[in-house]
């Protein structure tokens, strides 16, 4: 099916679908800039006006300390948004606890409002996170992050125009839950509530090694082995396959080298529940000469 241009522009109704779906068009590329910016100023906004007055309230007085409050609450807010959105474009789809989907009747050239919208929105804000991570105080894994956010947005956009938003829906979630928990026990941690901190670090810890490594891997395994043998890894622009031996081979590529950056993060995740087992005071990945 070839739409003409006027047609791209407002979504359709298919009666094989039930419901109301757009495609994909280059000039998506615009939103996800457009968003990139929104996430810039709305970050502004949100941590000027409303957390850091939170932060204020709450007892932080010491700058450094406030800003990094600041910093994991605004995360906190987008992670939670995003997953709960996530997850329910996923739980009212058919890939839900069934990797095989993914593939399954690709491609899949045609998407709901809500989950073109959320890709592309979450895309602008990886985006706006490469701008970000310069602007915040540098960590030490500053290199980790900015690789980390290069892989992500290839992915990302990868796999938006390469009709496998499936896959990329499925990830997103998976990150998005561990990075909640992670970025709510940092904020209690600013806070000073060590118990609550504590018991969030040890929730995160057990979500980390399910959702990032174990389904993960899973996830990696599907994309492997389920096109060869669905027979639909091919190279055909016409019907919306774009998912030709080069791409196949890209995306596993790009998703074992954030699997890597995962497990590199595992080892600091593992020595700090040892300090935190220990009952000593964890540190923050941030430059030594930060004050606490």
């Amino acid at each position: 099916m070839v739409l003409k241009p006027q047609d791209r522009a407002k979504p359709s109704f298919r009666k094989d679908v039930g419901a109301y779906v757009n495609d994909r068009q280059i000039d998506d590329v615009y939103i996800m800039a457009f968003w990139c910016i929104m996430f810039v100023f709305l970050r502004a906004f949100t941590t000027q006006y409303l957390l850091e007055p939170l932060a204020t309230y709450c007892g932080i007085k010491k700058r450094a300390k406030k800003q990094r409050f600041v910093e994991q609450s605004w995360q906190f807010v987008f992670f939670l948004i995003s997953w709960t959105v996530g997850m329910y474009i996923m739980y009212h789809s058919p890939y839900w606890f069934s990797p095989l989907h993914f593939w399954i009747g690709y491609p899949h050239q045609y998407l709901s409002p809500l989950t073109k919208w959320y890709y592309l929105i979450v895309t602008g804000y990886w985006l706006s996170q490469m701008y970000v991570v310069h602007i915040e105080k540098r960590r030490k894994d500053h290199v980790l992050m900015v690789s980390h956010h290069c892989v992500t947005i290839a992915l990302l956009i990868g796999s938006y125009f390469a009709n496998l938003t499936r896959i990329g829906n499925a990830v997103l979630c998976m990150m998005d839950f561990s990075d909640i928990i992670l970025t709510l026990a940092k904020s209690l941690y600013y806070l000073e509530f060590k118990r609550s901190c504590d018991i969030a670090f040890g929730i995160f810890v057990a979500s980390w090694f399910y959702s990032r490594h174990f389904i993960y891997f899973h996830i990696i395994y599907s994309l492997w082995k389920d096109p060869g043998q669905l027979r639909i890894v091919r190279w055909d622009p016409e019907s919306g396959s774009f998912f030709g031996p080069l791409v196949h081979w890209i995306f596993l590529a790009l998703l074992g080298s954030l699997q890597v950056l995962l497990l590199i993060w595992c080892k600091s995740i593992l020595r700090i529940l040892w300090t935190v087992i220990k009952g000593s005071k964890p540190q923050d990945t941030r430059s030594e000469s930060e004050d606490d």
